[in-house]
């Protein structure tokens, strides 16, 4: 309605305020008051400041965004997120700002995919039921108790996890020995004197803490 920039942050104005320690709103009343004096003077105020102090300005701000992003910014981010910034800032100098932005937030969502999909997802506990049963009933339940494994998921399950889950259910289950080259892992060792684990039977899967799942998963 006024003629600015919607959403438009005056990175000079915020940088400087910050620098100089400024906490008061009384440096957003002045800058107002400045602008509407500019706006109703009657001569061009910025056509008798030189031009360097303009140059040195949007430097200064460059430099002090640099240094922000691309030199203090290695200790606080992962070194994968500051690979990304990296890449986003030589993107950006080399095919524009529309193309590097687009390209950076293409390799941000890639990164994401991998280290969700890479993390762990399913964790065996040990858990019983809290239903009352009769004698019977519990005795049939306890002799299968070995044969049965609980498997509880959490997170958001989607394409990218069902891989980790299925390798996680495959070392979890028990088969027998000559059964577990099918799986993809080699024969256990196991001692001469030692009970081999019994075959699992049942596998339990908690999904009560699972915020989501994906229809590709």
């Amino acid at each position: 309605l006024c003629g600015g920039f919607t959403g438009s942050y005056i990175f000079s104005t915020t940088i400087f305020t910050y620098r100089t320690g400024t906490r008061l709103r009384l440096c957003g009343a002045v800058v107002i008051a400045a602008e509407l004096l500019l706006f109703a003077s009657p001569v061009t105020v910025g056509a008798y400041v030189p031009k360097l102090f303009f140059g040195a300005v949007l430097t200064f701000i460059a430099a002090d965004l640099l240094v922000d992003w691309l030199w203090a910014a290695r200790h606080k981010v992962h070194p994968t997120e500051y690979a990304i910034i990296l890449l986003t800032f030589g993107a950006i100098n080399c095919f524009g700002l529309e193309v590097g932005m687009c390209g950076g937030v293409l390799i941000a969502m890639c990164h994401f995919i991998i280290d969700y999909a890479s993390a762990p997802v399913v964790r065996r506990i040990d858990v019983r039921s809290t239903v009352l049963r009769s004698f019977a009933h519990s005795r049939a339940l306890a002799g299968e108790q070995t044969r049965l494994i609980s498997l509880r998921c959490r997170g958001y399950i989607f394409f990218g996890s069902t891989l980790r889950i299925m390798e996680d259910v495959l070392s979890a289950v028990s088969v027998p020995p000559h059964l577990e080259p099918t799986l993809g892992r080699p024969p256990s060792k196991q001692r001469p004197s030692a009970q081999p684990a019994p075959p699992t039977r049942f596998v339990l899967f908690d999904f009560a803490a699972v915020t989501g799942l994906d229809a590709t998963a």
